[in-house]
């Protein structure tokens, strides 16, 4: 409630959008449209949405909870500004860097496309696990 406030208190309503659940189709077209993806939690088993949100170019900002606590291989500081569960004014002071255009978010979606293509296509990703499936095999031998 208090979010809905300050976006409508600072005429926010056109460039902020709220979400509570949303999925499948719908969620796509949400993130086709949007630059940033914010997930303030305190909480998350894994954090599909933050793999889903970077995948689709998306910088995010997020506290490290679920897959983001772990995965520097995804998370890194060229798509992602960590925030300290709880603290309010480093999440203020995040979206304010984006705001204020000091992170290049086109640069951003861009350098995110290319990097996730070329670490997590099929491609990549079956050669990975080729590797690893051969490695076990050399070792059970």
């Amino acid at each position: 409630e208090r979010i809905l406030q300050f976006v409508n208190k600072h005429n926010l309503n056109n460039n902020v959008k709220i979400y509570d659940y949303i999925g499948g189709q719908e969620k796509e077209e949400i993130f086709l449209l949007s630059d940033v993806f914010i997930f303030n939690s305190s909480n998350d088993s894994f954090g599909i949405t933050l793999v889903e949100a970077v995948s689709h170019c998306l910088f995010v900002i997020t506290t490290p909870v679920g897959i983001a606590s772990t995965a520097e291989k995804v998370f890194n500081n060229k798509n992602c500004t960590f925030v300290s569960i709880n603290n309010n004014a480093t999440l203020r002071n995040s979206i304010f860097l984006i705001l204020d255009n000091k992170i290049d978010i086109y640069k951003v979606k861009r350098e995110n496309y290319f990097d996730f293509k070329k670490r997590f296509d099929i491609e990549p990703v079956f050669d990975n696990i080729g590797t690893i499936y051969r490695n076990m095999l050399d070792n059970k031998i």
